[in-house]
């Protein structure tokens, strides 16, 4: 929904303030629900690594809002470095930590 959004805004000149600001929401809200991700018995590391990336996508989206909503330049040239970081920490994120021999992290 969220990239249907921006294609409109970007090809068909979309530049109502609440289809500005769905891509915005969607990455807080995502990220919000990001921080309940947890699961019984998880390893500190795999808490610390989802919890890293929860509050970078959090970031990442108000900022986005912030450069969509205002023309202050610092939201505007910080935003797509914050997304670029949010793309990295998922692309790059395995579910390897200090787990115990014989140990599952619940993910099926």
């Amino acid at each position: 929904m969220g990239s249907l959004v921006e294609l409109g805004i970007l090809n068909l000149g979309l530049h109502h303030i609440a289809l500005l600001l769905v891509l915005p929401a969607g990455l807080v809200i995502s990220a919000m629900l990001f921080y309940s991700h947890h699961h019984p018995g998880e390893c500190p590391d795999i808490k610390r690594q989802h919890d890293i990336m929860a509050t970078a996508q959090l970031l990442a989206g108000i900022t986005l809002g912030g450069a969509r909503l205002f023309t202050i330049d610092p939201f505007a040239s910080a935003w797509p470095w914050m997304m670029a970081i949010v793309a990295y920490l998922f692309v790059s994120y395995t579910e390897q930590g200090s787990l115990p021999a014989g140990a599952h992290t619940g993910h099926h």
